[in-house]
């Protein structure tokens, strides 16, 4: 096995919410490298979202545990923040297309 096929693994067993928490500096903005251990924190509700998240980076896998805070690369932070704001960019758009749909479903009835 060549070593860019190679995927290390790293297991996060402290972390919860469907929104993620990271530190000040991230939500504010401030550029810092993509390894600075950040604090997050994943939804858990025992259903739907009880399952680890699982999160590559530069050839890194980390899976990590809902419910407990934990501290992770900030790069993963961001990866998790930016995929978090595409799923309600989604839903919104799914939203309106659905409203666009009904309306039109009407006027044609």
């Amino acid at each position: 096995m060549s070593k860019e096929n190679m995927v290390e693994e790293t297991v996060v067993e402290d972390a919860t919410a469907e929104e993620t928490k990271t530190s000040k500096s991230v939500k504010k903005g401030k550029a810092a490298p993509a390894n600075d251990m950040v604090e997050i924190e994943l939804f858990y509700d025992g259903e739907k979202y009880k399952d680890p998240v699982q999160v590559g980076l530069n050839g890194k896998m980390y899976q990590i545990q809902r419910g407990k805070k934990v501290m992770v690369p900030r790069g993963v932070a961001e990866i998790i923040a930016n995929s978090i704001k595409q799923d309600k960019s989604t839903k919104k758009m799914i939203q309106s297309l659905t409203e666009d749909f009904e309306g039109k479903r009407e006027q044609l009835s």
